[in-house]
């Protein structure tokens, strides 16, 4: 006998013989009911989503504008363009501007160039001669120029440039080449074009203040002079400052750097002299084994001292405000998004976070720092030989900390806004470094990666990630 699976049917106009019994009703169920539900919950998810992605797309905006955050960068990290060898310390220490990092080249044939390199894609936006060919300088091992290139405005950069150079031979032994020819050059960031070209009779080095230009030249002292004409505005005399025009010029003669609104005087033998800008002396150098540290990104210019025991001390100098004499030796930041207000960092055994306000210690650590700080979203992050670690910015305490592979050593710090990017290095052999992404809120490690074959570190300049080899650099993304 056939089985065949059972049915309803339904009768039409059929009227049951025998009234039903009543009993509980069966309630109807409604499925359109729970689909609407499904349906207002998944727009509801969406709807949060965008929400948090909008949020994170506002903090990655805010982020970016921070100077010192680099562009997002993730699991899939690789070299996207590497600057010949001539190039190399313009993409480590090339003026930030309009996108692009602008400063000196000198080439193969020993000629000088002031150019503009694109910092995504490492293009060469604009270029401009200073030097034609040297092939004195073509032969040397070491080709630096004397001078260096500073922000002058925006959409200006001012280029010390000279044909004087360092020879190395073979032998590693340096012989300086007095210059002939020293020139201020005025440019525009964005073509190139030649605001103001003048000479800088043997100058050595060079700091900008708006409008005006100081330079310091052996024997001849520090002149400060009208940026675009080369007008001499004031002229400051160091004390025993005397012509010399040997290695010394390079290394140990009298400098000036630029300071916010002030020129710094560096004397060997003595302690800094400040300058404003007309010229007038704000701070009287002393006798002293002393120097200077000139946080660009906090305008923090700290001059440092020794005890008779040797400890460092740091001396926060600012225009219309009280010195603040601090222990430690001044720790640079190289972000600062300004989450943890009048907080200065220095470090010797410990890191200690001062009130630049009064000079009390906020709070101490006993943590021993190997690198420049982070301070992001009220917290300040710091690499040690065994990790990073994340402090509370406000009370020193722990809020999170990393290790390192054993045998290894972390990088330098950088940060794309969202995350804390750390080289693990090795200390030695030939084993391949990683690069990790750390959440800045709780250290959570998002992503690790080896590095691009030859790089052994990392660090940021502007925008971008920079990976550094045993004797070059390369831009990642």
């Amino acid at each position: 006998m056939t089985r065949h699976a059972m049915q309803d049917v339904e009768l039409e106009d059929a009227r049951p013989a025998v009234a039903p019994v009543a009993g509980p009703r069966r309630p109807r169920v409604r499925w359109w009911w729970f689909g609407a539900v499904a349906v207002v919950a998944a727009v509801a998810l969406v709807g949060a989503q965008g929400v948090l992605d909008g949020r994170e797309r506002a903090a990655a905006a805010r982020y970016a504008a921070v100077p010192g955050v680099v562009a997002p960068v993730g699991p899939g990290v690789r070299v996207v363009w590497r600057p010949p060898d001539a190039l190399a310390g313009l993409v480590l220490g090339g003026v930030v501007s309009d996108g692009e990092l602008v400063g000196l080249e000198v080439a193969d044939d020993g000629s000088q160039a002031v150019l503009a390199l694109d910092q995504r894609t490492g293009h060469v936006t604009w270029s401009r001669s200073m030097f034609g060919p040297d092939p004195s300088r073509a032969l040397s091992l070491d080709r630096p120029v004397a001078g260096r290139c500073a922000r002058a405005a925006e959409h200006e950069v001012a280029c010390l440039v000279s044909n004087g150079f360092q020879h190395v031979d073979r032998a590693g032994s340096p012989a300086v080449v007095p210059a002939t020819i020293t020139r201020v050059v005025v440019l525009d960031t964005r073509d190139g074009r030649v605001l103001a070209d003048h000479a800088a009779p043997r100058a050595t080095s060079m700091a900008v203040l708006p409008g005006l230009v100081a330079l310091s030249a052996p024997g001849q002292g520090v002149t400060g002079q009208d940026l675009l004409t080369g007008a001499e505005l004031w002229r400051y005399v160091p004390r025993s400052a005397g012509a010399d025009l040997s290695e010394a010029a390079f290394t140990s003669a009298v400098q000036v750097f630029a300071a916010g609104d002030v020129v710094g005087v560096t004397n060997p033998g003595w302690s800094v002299a400040l300058l404003d800008a007309s010229g007038n002396v704000v701070r009287t150098p002393i006798p002293a084994i002393a120097g200077y540290r000139y946080d660009a990104t906090t305008g923090v210019l700290a001059l440092l001292s020794t005890t008779q025991s040797g400890q460092v001390r740091s001396t926060l100098v600012r225009s219309g405000r009280r010195d603040v004499d601090l222990a430690g030796n001044y720790l640079d930041v190289v972000v600062d998004d300004g989450s943890v207000p009048d907080l200065a960092l220095t470090s010797d055994s410990s890191v200690r976070g001062w009130d630049t306000s009064t000079g009390r210690v906020r709070w101490t650590t006993n943590e021993t720092a190997t690198g420049s700080a982070l301070i992001l979203r009220g917290r300040v992050y710091v690499p040690t030989m065994t990790g990073t670690v994340a402090f509370d910015g406000r009370t020193g305490a722990v809020v999170w900390r990393t290790t390192v592979t054993p045998g290894h050593v972390p990088g330098s710090l950088s940060t794309d806004g969202s995350s804390i990017l750390v080289a693990d290095q090795p200390v030695a052999g030939q084993e391949r470094s990683e690069l990790l992404a750390y959440g800045v809120d709780d250290g959570r490690l998002l992503w690790q990666a080896p590095l691009p074959a030859g790089i052994r570190s990392s660090t940021s300049v502007g925008r971008v990630l920079l990976g550094l080899t045993t004797d070059g650099v390369a831009v990642l993304g």
